[in-house]
């Protein structure tokens, strides 16, 4: 977006105005030391990028590897309708809002939903918190994991896209007969994921998709894993951007699996506490 376009966009919500103080102050470190910077993230994502597929392994694999167990039915063999349905309403809105599209990328962004719902499917999980929500499609596969369940919960936070119309859409993927197990944080994680710590403060599962800089993940990562139950699993999404998730690792003194998309592009990495 253009900077008066974003000035524009948080000087209409007041309820952002933190999170624009943190955008701005950003931006000026980057101009002030932006070649250091730069050269910096570079040597991290390449590094990242060496760590994650020196391990990779696929989907099927890296649920053998969590769960011990393989054979298992996919998400789309048990929930078929609900996934058609899911991509038809992100393919319209995707025509619809180009600004959107362009933003999160075909299909709202739709990460690696198969290893969440196993994942959650294995833990028989009741509660679940994820950070980052966009169409809402990780959010669907926990939601259809914690349905299996009584008293499933759901906690999500969510920091919108910064164009004029992304609010109304986020979680745009979520069927009405899911919601009721859901409450959505539409605040950035320095704030929204406090709150829904204090919502929920401990879980089975929790789902990192937001912040991706290094240090905005070595802020919230420890929070996470300390509500964490034992035997609970920590998954995180593009772990390949820097080297956070490895060191992440390295403190908790824990071995992950690195999961490749199925695209081939990008990593998630999981841990069981």
């Amino acid at each position: 977006m253009p900077k008066v376009s974003i000035l524009d966009w948080f000087l209409r919500r007041p309820r952002y105005y933190r999170q624009f103080g943190r955008v701005a102050r950003d931006a000026l470190i980057r101009r002030i030391s932006a070649t250091a910077r730069e050269n910096s993230e570079g040597a991290s994502r390449a590094a990242a990028q060496r760590w994650c597929a020196s391990r990779a392994v696929d989907t099927d694999e890296a649920v053998r590897l969590v769960t011990s167990r393989s054979g298992h039915q996919s998400i789309r063999q048990t929930h078929e309708q609900v996934l058609q349905t899911a991509e038809k309403a992100a393919q319209e809105l995707d025509a619809r809002v180009p600004a959107l599209a362009a933003h999160s990328g075909p299909l709202g962004g739709a990460g690696n939903v198969e290893i969440l719902y196993q994942l959650a499917e294995h833990l028989r999980a009741t509660r679940a918190i994820e950070t980052g929500v966009a169409y809402g499609w990780s959010s669907l596969a926990l939601l259809l994991s914690l349905a299996n369940r009584e008293n499933g919960r759901l906690v999500s936070t969510d920091m919108p896209y910064l164009i004029p119309v992304a609010e109304r859409y986020v979680g745009a993927v979520v069927p009405q007969q899911l919601r009721a197990m859901w409450t959505l944080i539409d605040q950035p994680d320095r704030e929204g994921l406090p709150r829904a710590l204090e919502t929920l403060p401990e879980f089975d599962l929790c789902h990192y998709d937001s912040d991706k800089s290094h240090s905005g993940r070595l802020w919230a990562y420890p929070l996470l894993w300390d509500g964490l139950r034992p035997g609970g699993v920590f998954v995180s999404d593009d772990i390949g951007d820097n080297t956070a998730f490895e060191e992440f690792c390295v403190a908790v003194g824990r071995e992950p699996s690195v999961v490749i998309y199925p695209s081939g592009e990008k990593y998630t990495g999981v841990i069981v506490k």
